[in-house]
């Protein structure tokens, strides 16, 4: 299941980008980036780098083996930020994410309405569709 929640967060980031302001001059490419500047960093595009997520736009869980995941950077799978500013309840929210969804697909077979090339994303504080994403819920007997 954390595999699967990974991978959907790893394809919808919650928060599709972060800014930083840099507290010290920053070497990038034989370029000076001056203290002060704001660093934009797109969770969205870092997600789909196909250097460490082969064919990037597949729904493939087992990306987050433990095997499949020891040559990747740390900063390569970002959804809850990283570093000493990443998110201080992201634990919290990958055990209610578990909770929910066992809950639900205890309950329901959940079927997709929407299909996934419909979708169309808004870049907002948090990732939305610019539609409702519908989808069908049958009750489990």
């Amino acid at each position: 299941m954390e595999r699967v929640l990974k991978e959907s967060l790893r394809i919808y980031p919650p928060v599709p980008y972060i800014a930083r302001q840099l507290t010290e001059n920053f070497e990038y490419e034989g370029e000076t980036i001056p203290k002060g500047t704001t660093a934009e960093i797109f969770i969205y595009d870092i997600h789909r780098d196909p250097k460490y997520f082969p064919d990037p736009e597949k729904f493939d869980p087992d990306r987050f083996l433990p095997e499949n995941s020891i040559d990747r950077s740390n900063f390569a799978f970002i959804a809850f930020s990283a570093g000493m500013r990443n998110c201080i309840g992201q634990r919290f929210a990958m055990l209610e994410l578990k909770i929910m969804l066992t809950k639900v697909i205890k309950n329901f077979k959940v079927h997709p309405v929407t299909k996934r090339e419909e979708l169309r994303f808004i870049a907002d504080v948090v990732l939305r569709t610019n539609h409702p994403v519908k989808m069908r819920f049958e009750a489990r007997n």
